[in-house]
């Protein structure tokens, strides 16, 4: 029976901070780039990429290719094109926003991590996950460094780190940064926590998978309650995980 899986991409989306550059314009772009993102998420993609490509006509008229706004501009634009099924054009897209952002601030700054954190994603959600593992361990080294191992967005990339090697069939790598995401999560977010409650299901449906029915019954009811407390038994993931406790 096939199970539901909740991942934590944290950061996909999201737009890094520009420094010393006009407010209004950069409130333009911003405005645009969400406007083409919600666009996006209503399945209308051909608006989606036209209202980017007025975000970008107007960095590039008055910030230049090298600058964090027109960085943003390509990741948004990867983002539709992903949505929208067409994976080439939408690699190229976070590819060039990873190039930009190496330029602009360096391999060990927050905001090129996050901008590889969308590339990894990126491979992650279209199944090549040979090419997202290299990825995610290098944000993981840069955001152990910038805002430590007790940090949510650390914790996060260590789970959909584990989910990439849990699909490889490297299940004991899998469970190793599952169980220190689950055990960041609950010091720094507590039990009642979205998160956390995402990472013990994971684990259950891991433990599943590798066949130890005992643990993966105690993660899948712990992770249960914990959605019916903060979402209520109508909600989707709540039948989604009694799904995954009845197998």
């Amino acid at each position: 029976m096939r199970t539901i899986t909740l991942i934590l991409f944290l950061f996909v989306g999201t737009w890094l901070s520009a420094q010393s550059v006009d407010s209004t314009i950069m409130h333009q772009v911003d405005s645009l780039l969400d406007r083409s993102s919600t666009l996006s998420g209503q399945q209308e993609f051909d608006q989606a990429l036209d209202i980017n490509a007025t975000a970008r006509k107007l960095v590039l008229e008055h910030l230049g290719q090298e600058s964090v706004p027109y960085g943003n501009c390509c990741t948004n634009r990867g983002m539709v094109l992903k949505t929208k099924g067409d994976f080439t054009e939408a690699e190229k897209c976070y590819l060039e926003a990873t190039t930009i952002f190496e330029r602009l601030v360096g391999k060990d700054h927050f905001d090129y991590a996050i901008s590889v954190n969308n590339l990894a994603g990126f491979y992650d959600e279209t199944a090549h996950f040979e090419k997202a593992v290299p990825l995610y361990l290098e944000v993981i080294a840069i955001f152990g460094s910038s805002v430590g191992k007790e940090d949510p967005r650390y914790a996060s990339t260590l789970g959909n780190l584990g989910l990439v090697y849990r699909e490889l069939g490297e299940y004991e790598q899998a469970e190793s940064l599952c169980l220190e995401a689950r055990e960041i999560f609950e010091k720094v977010s507590g039990k009642e926590d979205r998160s956390y409650a995402s990472t013990v299901l994971n684990l259950g449906v891991l433990y599943y998978i590798m066949g130890q029915y005992d643990k993966a019954e105690m993660f899948l009811l712990e992770s249960l309650t914990i959605f019916e407390h903060l979402l209520g038994k109508d909600h989707p993931i709540y039948s989604f995980n009694l799904g995954n406790l009845g197998s």
